[in-house]
């Protein structure tokens, strides 16, 4: 990986947490994926291990688009399915008063301690892909 930029680099690192984050908070650990994706599992365990992920592997793995977008966060890039309806607004709505609840509860004494800091990154982390898409349409 020498020969990477630090980009690439930020992007490969963010790959393995993508798989990690998509078993964590979604089930969807490598055999998961393997057998509902029709990949195969040792592909699969390549690009967690930080094999060079083709761009085609981000529409088959059909991870939420936050999940996705970690591997394009070093080129300010993002992953936005496409919807025809106001399932974006919604969830942006919902994502958005989600964040601010939990940002008004981390106020509340007047001190976010880094644990609530962490989470509400992770919420953040979320929120940033749908309101790229409601802004874009």
């Amino acid at each position: 990986m020498a020969d990477l930029s630090i980009n690439a680099r930020n992007s490969v690192a963010l790959q393995r947490e993508l798989f990690r984050l998509a078993e964590d908070e979604h089930g969807l650990s490598i055999a998961v994926l393997a057998r509902t994706r029709g990949i195969a599992k040792s592909t699969i365990k390549g690009w967690r291990e930080g094999a060079a992920m083709p761009a085609w592997a981000l529409g088959e793995l059909a991870l939420p688009d936050d999940l996705l977008s970690l591997v394009l966060d070093p080129y300010r890039k993002h992953v936005g399915t496409n919807v025809d309806d106001d399932g974006d607004l919604d969830a942006l709505g919902r994502e958005a008063a989600t964040f601010t609840a939990e940002y008004v509860e981390a106020k509340s004494d007047g001190v976010v301690t880094h644990i609530e800091r962490a989470k509400l990154k992770d919420r953040a982390r979320r929120l940033e892909p749908i309101v790229r898409k409601v802004a874009a349409a």
